[in-house]
């Protein structure tokens, strides 16, 4: 029995397609969406609890709108721009000045955090991996002088051996994966904090 390339790829495109569907069912029903430009919707309906944070003096937003705004940032396919659409009362519009300033204010907040981490990080894996190469230097030493076959000369170079491998490996790491793990959260905040704020008034 032979292979149908014509067949095959008709199934192939039916398949990418129901996924497609079924992944905007799953993004609409989230209040999610992308506009003809690419723009990465968020429906945010701030009537359904309370907006600012107690005792914050309307300076600081609740926790959850964030968590909220942040898990449905990631449900996108790489976006690269983000809209707010708040959803709000007539009598809100007066707040939503407010509510913009601290939005902004919360990000930039977040965004100079994770660049102290990016650059502590940094710090970090050189100091680690300078390490691993003083101890690795102690092995070559150690490797070089104790040359006797007596249990003290035997241990102290393959400690000294695996101790620089562990400090190396835990350099390694941090610089490959805790660092592009603080890359993508540094550019998701930049993103969240760009976003385009839209007010809509729903009765």
């Amino acid at each position: 029995m032979g292979l149908n390339p014509k067949g095959s790829l008709s199934r192939i495109k039916e398949t990418a397609s129901d996924i497609q569907e079924r992944v905007e069912g799953f993004l609409e029903e989230e209040g999610l969406s992308y506009d003809s430009e690419g723009l990465y919707h968020m429906r945010c309906d701030l009537r359904q609890g309370e907006v600012f944070l107690p005792y914050s003096g309307g300076l600081s937003l609740e926790k959850g709108l964030f968590d909220y705004i942040e898990e449905g940032y990631g449900f996108a396919i790489r976006p690269k721009k983000v809209a707010l659409d708040f959803y709000i009362d007539e009598e809100f519009l007066p707040q939503k000045d407010r509510v913009r300033r601290a939005y902004r204010r919360h990000y930039e907040g977040a965004i100079l955090e994770t660049r102290h981490n990016r650059f502590r990080n940094r710090i970090v894996v050189l100091i680690l991996f300078l390490m691993g190469l003083l101890f690795l230097s102690g092995y070559v030493v150690a490797t070089y002088f104790l040359k006797d076959d007596d249990f003290f000369n035997i241990v102290v170079p393959e400690v000294l051996s695996i101790v620089s491998w562990v400090f190396v490996w835990a350099a390694t790491e941090r610089f490959f994966f805790e660092s592009r793990s603080l890359k993508r959260e540094l550019k998701k905040y930049q993103r969240l904090h760009d976003a385009k704020i839209h007010f809509i008034v729903e009765k």
